[in-house]
């Protein structure tokens, strides 16, 4: 009896690890099920975001390039006011102040030199330190 005791304990232990296989491979498939419905809804926001960004991408990508290029021939040029005159040149504004040097005004000899080596700024200061237009 003990044979068939053994061999009865046998077959229960193993239709137990059966059950216990089968138990176990439902459950895991429980477990991925609800991993996936989980997953599934966290992102479905993103999704839906991204599928609209892509839309409004395409949608750019789609739309008219207006041209880079400005017509010419649609613009007239601005004309300059007659209070405005010429703008003075330099070597303009060192002659004027080589003629008042000459004719006694009081020049100072650096101003002249500053003149013919200025820029921009540093010429109109000189011309209205003069008061030369």
């Amino acid at each position: 009896m003990d044979k068939a005791e053994e061999d009865e304990e046998d077959e229960e232990d193993e239709e137990d690890k059966k059950k216990d296989k089968d138990d176990m491979k439902k459950s895991l498939d429980e477990q991925s099920t609800l991993l996936k419905s989980y997953v599934d809804s966290k992102f479905a926001s993103f999704e839906t975001q991204l599928e609209k960004i892509a839309k409004l991408v395409s949608d750019i990508a789609d739309a008219p390039v207006p041209s880079k290029s400005v017509s010419y021939k649609g613009i007239t040029p601005l004309k300059k006011t007659v209070a405005e005159g010429e703008p003075l040149t330099k070597s303009a504004l060192v002659d004027k102040l080589f003629e008042l040097k000459k004719s006694g005004t009081r020049v100072d000899s650096v101003d002249i030199v500053r003149a013919e080596l200025a820029k921009g700024p540093e010429l109109a200061k000189i011309a209205n330190k003069y008061n030369i237009t």
